[in-house]
């Protein structure tokens, strides 16, 4: 009889507005609607971080423009690529568990469990893949 516990992932994908943050110049920043910052995470993984409150790592894979109507595909593309030149890695960080779980209620479009990989050998590359082969918002 085998003793090994397999312990399942619960990974998702989270949306977070982090519009305001984004220093884009102001003939960008009004063909902008929102910039969603696009995180995956291991609800069945927490730590516990100095304020003894448990937290997430969040992992950035994506920023997600919408734009407002009217903004031209040439308008789309020079704010994309702005957007695009942001190392994702720099957005990585730990998010109070009770902060996501909050978000992902209050905004179930920008939520998307993806659930257990536990047969992938290299679960961040496969979440990179399922993620820009099919965005959910």
């Amino acid at each position: 009889m085998s003793t090994d516990t397999v312990i399942k992932t619960d990974w998702c994908f989270i949306g977070i507005d982090d519009t305001s943050s984004w220093q884009l110049k102001p003939c960008m920043k009004r063909h902008v609607k929102r910039i969603l910052t696009v995180y995956f995470y291991n609800r069945s993984s927490h730590t516990y971080r100095c304020e003894g409150l448990p937290s997430y790592w969040l992992s950035c894979v994506d920023f997600r423009v919408h734009f407002n109507p009217g903004t031209t595909a040439q308008e789309r593309e020079d704010i994309q690529d702005r957007v695009d030149e942001v190392p994702k890695l720099e957005y990585d960080h730990y998010q109070q568990v009770h902060n996501i779980d909050v978000r992902a209620k209050k905004h179930r479009r920008w939520h998307h469990v993806v659930g257990d990989l536990s047969e992938e050998l290299d679960q961040v590359d496969e979440l990179w893949e399922i993620w820009h082969n099919n965005p959910k918002f």
